[in-house]
């Protein structure tokens, strides 16, 4: 069985930018939803702060 000497260089790019793609649409979906969230639970800007940043820690994301 013959393989391609260059299948492998593909694949290591792939897992950092699907990470950070991860990232970036998981947090789209947390700034979209924050005006919702602070009607429903009172949240002041700080308060919304902290349900952010706490998000980014938990999550992976960079903050």
């Amino acid at each position: 069985m013959e393989t391609c000497p260059h299948a492998s260089d593909n694949v290591f790019p792939a897992a950092p930018l699907t990470g950070s793609l991860m990232i970036v649409l998981d947090l789209s979906i947390i700034f979209t939803g924050q005006p919702e969230g602070a009607r429903t639970l009172a949240f002041g800007p700080v308060a919304l702060s902290e349900v952010r940043n706490a998000y980014r820690l938990s999550f992976g994301g960079r903050c």
